[in-house]
């Protein structure tokens, strides 16, 4: 079973983490800006430089809360492996809740200048909250059978989960459709502009992009 952490250290612990993410983006941006306004051969714009650098922000950002949603989500099997009134599925309970509660909390992560900027991100970000707050009232509406026992197992409660599944199904088709676009989006970028990016990370992020692009339920 994980260990729950303390509120505040996990707070400190993204605080610090948020700091170095920031410290690291603005010298990249220096660092691009120079090559914006010094490089004649490239026609570079520090507008180029912008989205690029809100690219890079949106995919660490997606990438966190992809991770949340998957450690709810896997909570919640967990959770459903277990017999309703049993101390495992009371501490479960607890932290399928947790879980949620931390994806909500990633989604306020995001700038409205980030979801001007790639397409697709607020509906993404819009549907994946709506989940978790579907799924918090789901589990809250079941706290009472799963902590007494009153249900014998958790298929007795199919009906009480099934708005949250179908929730979080959206949600996930629209992740992956921003993933998508933001692979899309650095290759093109990268392509017209190699300043922007070490030798060869325009080939990866192509490849990525082609192989999304594939993966991708269509819109």
């Amino acid at each position: 079973m994980h260990a729950v952490h303390h509120p505040a250290s996990r707070h400190r612990r993204a605080n610090s983490r948020a700091l170095r993410l920031g410290a690291g983006l603005l010298a990249g941006l220096l660092s691009l800006l120079a090559l914006a306004s010094c490089s004649p051969g490239d026609s570079l714009q520090p507008a180029d430089v912008q989205k690029f650098i809100v690219t890079k922000e949106v995919t660490d950002n997606l990438s966190r809360l992809i991770a949340f949603v998957s450690t709810a989500e896997q909570g919640m099997v967990e959770l459903a492996k277990q017999r309703p009134g049993s101390v495992n599925a009371q501490t479960l309970l607890a932290g399928a809740r947790v879980g949620w509660n931390n994806v909500l909390a990633e989604v306020t992560n995001f700038s409205p200048a980030q979801a001007k900027e790639v397409p697709g991100l607020t509906n993404a970000v819009v549907s994946t909250r709506l989940a978790a707050i579907q799924w918090l009232n789901a589990l809250n509406a079941a706290a009472k059978p799963i902590n007494t026992g009153s249900v014998k197992s958790f298929s007795d409660l199919s009906h009480t989960f099934a708005r949250a599944r179908a929730a979080e199904s959206k949600a996930r088709v629209a992740l992956a459709s921003t993933v998508a676009t933001l692979a899309r989006m650095a290759c093109d970028l990268e392509t017209a502009h190699p300043n922007l990016a070490p030798a060869g990370a325009a080939a990866g992020d192509c490849a990525a992009a082609s192989r999304l692009a594939a993966a991708s339920p269509p819109s």
